[in-house]
């Protein structure tokens, strides 16, 4: 069992399964990456408590049992459940009043500067538990600053237990919660209830309560133009890199000039770092960083990847970043829809461009602003599915045809007695034959060596960015007459400074001068390409007219146009 301090009075219930230290790391990894929250070895008796309660709640045997349910339910009705019974809510009205002081008497007035009455001013209290600090926001407001009722004041309330909000919407609090409140606050915006004191109606209205995991980046999008975020005691919870991405979250969310309200036991120091790390410099001196480059990165997980392979990556620029020539990836997360990582990349940048740029011109070719990795991800995690057991076998064609199905489809049957059947141009359905006992594994392994005549569509791929064309060898051109020429205009400013005349008081002035040169190319005028049977035929065609790689590419794009190409174009 974990080593924690027991209570006599805090057994495990009766039936409850043990947990080992081994299942223990495992739970709060899944736990760390759904929610961002961090367990120590001195919570580890309160989380295997938790755990028990939630395994015999869901009839489950073994944790290992409930821990597979919950990793893999559609709905995630558990794992709301799971995170109600993990978080602890304890708080009460009026908890560090001095920041709503502030709130009303510095935070709001300046606000109110730059807001012309009768717009927003929307303020978000998160982790907002049982509600105490964001209805103590709204009385704070109604009854200390005079100019509420010139703005449309916009609370928002969030928590990412579906229990405390569910109380929070309800409203109803007992007597220590209110032991802050003054009788005159109690009289004015509670009323007696049996269980307690309950909140106004009007109150409970004017406030929006919702569950939101600050993890969840899609959940978070509807948080925007925020003015004060109060975020008290949330961050401690946190691990630097969950505390990173929390604190990125709120900076989306806030407008300029936002304010936001830590814990008295929250550092600003760590957070001062965070938003450097984003661009975002807060303190006295300025900090450039002007090598450094925010990018996309995504990859294919391929079909039966294992944990250690190499997989390829593409990297774009995101932000005003001009090229990632020379660039070098730093340890990055790739995490699919699931939000699970599956693989992590780094190294260095492979850019099919580049640019050059002096004190006076520069020259670039193709994108310089994309680059790619080959093999530059480990799969750190596999997608689970086991071939051997499959009873059945569907083939998907890259490129639908039915030509091509059909032919791959009579190949199979002439070798293994009629086991293929064409569903439709891009799928191919393969049974072993009745009463055999060989395996999915081995007929893959047999068709493997078939050979199948493919029938290539004629196709043009077209790649705009690096100015590669690749044409298949069934591409023809009917006759055509096509007029190629190139039309070239520079401008070159050079800039004279003219200067005064001797004692004349005068001052130097920069006098612009701007050169303008058009050439129209070495055009060969019109001329005609006949019938082009073959691919030599064809690019010795368009070699005559002086066609470059670059024009090639508005060439055929015309001749597709002109219905003169017998081909598909593809680009890319």
């Amino acid at each position: 069992m974990l080593s924690a301090a027991r209570h006599a009075d805090a057994a495990p219930p009766p039936g409850a399964p043990s947990i080992t230290p081994q299942d223990y790391a495992k739970f709060c990894e899944f736990f760390y990456r759904k929610t961002g929250m961090m367990f120590s070895d001195t919570k580890a008796y309160f989380v295997e408590r938790r755990l028990q309660d939630r395994i015999l709640a869901t009839r489950k045997t073994t944790f290992r049992e409930y821990f597979t349910m919950v990793r893999f339910e559609t709905a995630g009705v558990e794992m709301q459940h799971l995170v109600n019974a993990m978080t602890v809510n304890e708080t009460y009205f009026y908890r560090e009043d001095y920041q709503f002081d502030a709130l009303v008497q510095h935070v709001l007035p300046e606000i109110a500067k730059n807001r012309a009455p009768g717009q927003p001013i929307r303020i978000w209290s998160l982790p907002c538990s049982t509600g105490e600090e964001p209805y103590s926001i709204a009385m704070q407001i109604l009854e200390n600053w005079p100019q509420a009722d010139a703005y449309d004041i916009q609370i928002l309330a969030s928590d990412i237990d579906s229990r405390v909000i569910a109380d929070a919407k309800a409203g109803i609090y007992s007597d220590r919660a209110l032991h802050r409140l003054s009788a005159q606050l109690k009289g004015k915006y509670f009323t007696q209830h049996a269980e307690g004191f309950r909140i106004c109606d009007a109150l409970r209205q004017s406030i929006d309560f919702t569950v939101v995991n600050v993890s969840d980046a899609m959940a978070m999008r509807r948080f925007r133009d925020i003015d004060v975020i109060f975020c008290r005691n949330m961050l401690i919870y946190f691990d630097d890199v969950s505390r990173r991405e929390a604190v990125e979250t709120l900076y989306d969310s806030m407008r300029p000039g936002g304010v936001i309200c830590l814990g008295h036991s929250e550092s600003m120091s760590r957070i001062q770092s965070m938003l450097e790390r984003m661009g975002v410099n807060i303190r006295g001196d300025t900090m450039r960083t002007q090598n450094v480059a925010a990018v996309s990165v995504t990859a294919t997980l391929p079909a039966f990847a294992r944990a250690g392979s190499a997989i390829d990556v593409q990297i774009a620029a995101m932000g005003d970043a001009t090229s990632l020539q020379g660039g070098l990836l730093l340890v990055t997360s790739l995490r699919g829809l699931d939000g699970e990582i599956y693989a992590v990349a780094q190294g260095p940048l492979s850019v099919s461009g580049f640019r050059a740029q002096g004190a006076a011109a520069s020259i670039s070719r193709g994108v310089t602003t994309a680059a790619r990795i080959s093999g530059g991800a480990i799969v750190e995690r596999e997608v689970p599915y086991t071939l051997r057991t499959a009873t059945t076998l569907k083939l998907a064609l890259k490129n639908p045809d039915f030509t091509t199905a059909f032919r791959i489809a009579e190949v199979i049957n002439r070798r293994f007695d009629r086991v293929a059947h064409v569903l439709d141009p891009g799928t191919i359905e393969v049974a072993p034959p009745a009463g055999s006992t060989d395996h999915v594994i081995d007929l893959i392994a047999g068709i493997e060596e078939l050979p199948v005549e493919v029938d290539l569509p004629a196709r043009v791929v077209i790649n705009e960015s690096s100015g590669t064309v690749v044409m298949g060898a069934d591409v023809r051109i009917s006759p055509v007459a096509i007029a190629q020429g190139g039309l070239t205009i520079s401008i070159a400013e050079t800039p004279i400074a003219s200067q005064p005349g001797p004692f004349s008081n005068g001052t130097t002035e920069v006098l612009p001068r701007t050169q303008i040169g058009v050439s129209d190319g070495n055009g060969r005028g019109l001329g005609i390409l006949h019938n082009a049977t073959s691919l030599v035929s064809l690019v010795a065609g368009l070699i005559a007219f002086g066609v470059t790689p670059r024009d090639l590419i508005t060439v055929l794009q015309a001749l597709r146009t002109a219905g003169a190409l017998q081909a598909e174009i593809e680009v890319q």
